[in-house]
């Protein structure tokens, strides 16, 4: 459970840099 909640941590902060990179 602690697993998972990190992987949903780690791909939110992705798409927030993704979407931060994209003009």
């Amino acid at each position: 459970m602690l697993r998972h909640a990190i992987v949903c941590y780690a791909e939110i902060k992705c798409m927030n840099r993704c979407m931060v990179l994209q003009p």
